[in-house]
């Protein structure tokens, strides 16, 4: 059997998938308004907290930093007046 072949006429006339989803979802939102505006501000809360985690952890990788660097630069101050006095 052959297939029926499509026109383009029809193939416009038809549901595009997209619009449908899109349709569907918009009147699930305006029903349901109060759980979608809950769920949004927690998805934000959420966000907020994992980049205020996130910008602590930064924050405590760079003052290690910091002070390791003065450590090693006490370190070195320290190694060359022993090597001052050796000379000596």
């Amino acid at each position: 059997m052959a297939k029926k072949k499509i026109t383009r006429k029809e193939l416009l006339n038809t549901q595009d998938e997209f619009l449908t989803i899109s349709q569907k979802t918009l009147s699930y939102v305006v029903a349901h308004s109060n759980q979608f505006y809950i769920g949004l501000i927690m998805v934000v809360a959420l966000a907020v907290v994992i980049m205020g985690v996130k910008y602590y952890y930064d924050r405590q990788a760079r003052e290690a930093l910091v002070a390791y660097d003065q450590a090693l630069a006490q370190v070195a101050r320290i190694q060359n007046l022993s090597g001052e006095e050796n000379k000596q």
